[in-house]
């Protein structure tokens, strides 16, 4: 789908206060129609900020430069149509905004049928994404996700800060370039045998909020580049702005906000669900 500077010290501590906080769990695998959130989605018309699939903010650097990224959240709660799908997704990942892999951990706030859902996962992309059944997902609660690379693995974490749940996947990528971090709302894609993949409906989620200045929670969002670390709008690497529209390029679908003034916060707002 579609898609600041400190000392060596600071970048310990990030690795230090964060990573901690995240333990390893068992993961279950979807069922046979299965949610998959893809690399970005460049809009044809308008290639320039405009995803069909991501909305939000990717930060690139140079290839294998990045090898830590953090986020938190506030997992939105979502108002579903009386009948019909629809789906959302909230990450932070590695990859996917120039490069085929993406290396990704979130929720979803989805409405099946019509009834509000809501879940953790995480994906290894282009492998499909994996529900995590220990993290039991409810609108309000704090989110904190951290992807780190080291000695040729990635490790996956995710923690729900209201409930003390927690998870965590290492593995390797072949292919990964690790050349850019995302903090992204998605509209994900639904695959099956049948079908094959379709972009699929964003839900209604009002207004999502992404790191400190929204969840409380200090050193999100954030990366380390090339053994710098920081947030995103303040370290020397690309930050790029990501507007979803629709796949005619006539409509909005969801709008971040500019980040705060020390690039540790932003929202997305929903405007239309598209596809």
């Amino acid at each position: 789908m579609e898609r600041l500077k400190r000392s060596a010290a600071v970048c310990s501590v990030l690795a230090l206060v964060v990573l901690p906080m995240l333990v390893a769990s068992a993961a279950m695998p979807l069922a046979t129609a299965s949610r998959v959130q893809t690399g970005l989605m460049i809009h044809a018309i308008n290639p320039v900020g405009a995803s069909t699939n991501w909305g939000g903010y990717a930060v690139t650097g140079a290839t294998n430069s990045i090898t830590l990224a953090t986020a938190s959240w506030k997992v939105p709660a979502v108002t579903c149509p009386s009948t019909g799908s629809t789906y959302s997704s909230y990450w932070l990942g590695m990859d996917g905004f120039t490069s085929t892999t993406v290396e990704q951990t979130g929720t979803d706030s989805d409405c099946i049928s019509g009834t509000a859902t809501y879940s953790a996962w995480y994906e290894f992309f282009p492998a499909v994404s994996v529900t995590i059944p220990t993290i039991h997902v409810t609108p309000g609660d704090i989110m904190v996700g951290v992807v780190a690379f080291s000695n040729g693995q990635f490790t996956l974490a995710i923690k729900d800060k209201t409930t003390g749940q927690v998870f965590t996947k290492t593995g390797t990528v072949s292919g990964a370039l690790r050349d850019s971090a995302e903090f992204i709302v998605e509209a994900p894609e639904i695959c099956s045998l049948i079908s094959g993949c379709q972009l699929v409906a964003l839900s209604n989620f009002g207004q999502v909020g992404f790191g400190q200045g929204n969840t409380g929670v200090s050193l999100t969002c954030g990366l380390v580049n090339g053994g710098v670390a920081g947030s995103i709008t303040k370290i020397p690497a690309q930050v790029n702005y990501i507007a979803m529209v629709s796949q005619s390029g006539t409509t909005l679908k969801a709008l971040p906000s500019a980040p705060t003034s020390g690039g540790t916060s932003f929202t997305v707002a929903w405007d239309s669900t598209g596809p």
